[in-house]
């Protein structure tokens, strides 16, 4: 039995899972390690801190969004929208107007996935070939052609840009015979990554820190419209929440006992038509942040914790997303874990 950490744990837990692992001989068998299927893998928090940095220095004078919307969610105490609008030049390719759009002097539609060629890597590094379905239909641009506009390259299409690249990679052989079969069969053969030996040192990780006086506060991806990019897609609004089965919005999740301490409605009685405003919690930051969302008691969730998920409270986005659910990215800090009252 592999013993698995989870997607959003403290280094800690993965070292000891690694650790587990490999005492019980699952390394090789049942768990596999590889290389991060990102390429140049950076710390995304660190990342935008210093282009916020530079660009209240003065230091950036174009930026170019691809398919980003920064003003809605980037962390709030990191104020992006004071910053970008002091940069001259500022431009955005997206497949439609957000909020990120009303700051910039420039926008560019971008293509839908289904409307250019692309490549992608899956979880174990296999690679694939994206083909279109449909021409553009609102002459939009893809990210590679984007891209090249900043090199030599500007002008090129989408599917030369790609098949260029994995020319590159198949330099010798039928280039014609492995283009077409890569694209036939969905993925490139031999692409999957290298298993990788891993060793964490005992005592070199700090245990995470739990909250002291106050409520711990999670933040996490929608399970359906993830971080709000999805929030256009009614099919997936549509689409019952795993555990809690909510559809067109997303709720605070806390625990029953939590619950009961606090003498909450517990949603109420199913005979008791009650209104939402009886369903409510303020969760209170410290620094003063706070947003007002429906309370969830999720059998399973930890006591003195709340979990809010994000993606929703857009005010400009498609006709199927705008006003739907509360805004978590307006209280959401660049930290991992805040504490807060409710």
């Amino acid at each position: 039995m592999p013993g698995c950490s989870g997607e959003f744990q403290s280094p800690a837990v993965y070292a000891l899972a690694q650790a587990i692992n490999g005492a019980l001989g699952n390394v090789g068998q049942t768990v596999t390690y590889i290389d991060p299927v990102e390429v140049d893998a950076v710390e995304h928090g660190q990342s935008i801190k210093e282009l916020i940095a530079d660009m209240n220095a003065g230091k950036v004078d174009t930026l170019v969004i691809i398919g980003g919307n920064p003003a809605y969610n980037a962390p709030v105490d990191l104020d992006f929208v004071s910053a970008v609008d002091k940069v001259k030049l500022r431009i955005q390719f997206s497949s439609y107007k957000n909020k990120t759009t009303d700051h910039m002097h420039w926008h560019v539609p971008e293509t839908h996935y289904l409307e250019a060629w692309s490549d992608a890597r899956s979880y174990d590094g296999t690679a694939s070939v994206i083909q279109p379905m449909i021409m553009p239909l609102y002459d939009g641009k893809s990210a590679h052609e984007v891209l090249s506009m900043f090199t030599d390259q500007s002008g090129t299409s989408s599917h030369d840009l790609v098949q260029t690249y994995w020319k590159s990679q198949h330099p010798t052989g039928d280039f014609e015979t492995f283009w077409r079969t890569s694209v036939h069969d969905g993925f490139v053969a031999g692409t999957m990554s290298s298993a990788r030996q891993l060793s964490a040192k005992a005592g070199s990780l700090p245990a995470p820190a739990g909250p002291a006086n106050g409520v711990e506060v999670s933040f996490r991806p929608d399970p359906t419209i993830y971080d709000g990019s999805f929030i256009n897609n009614a099919w997936l609004q549509e689409t019952p929440k795993p555990l809690s089965r909510n559809t067109w919005d997303n709720v605070a999740m806390i625990s029953p006992k939590m619950a009961r301490d606090w003498k909450l409605d517990q949603l109420g009685d199913q005979n008791d038509h009650q209104s939402d405003a009886q369903r409510i919690l303020e969760v209170v930051f410290p620094d003063g942040r706070k947003v007002e969302v429906p309370y969830w008691p999720q059998p399973g969730h930890p006591d003195n914790a709340v979990t809010l998920f994000l993606g929703y409270g857009q005010t400009k986005t498609g006709r199927v997303g705008t006003g739907t659910g509360y805004d978590a990215y307006k209280v959401r800090p660049v930290v991992r874990n805040t504490l807060a009252a409710a």
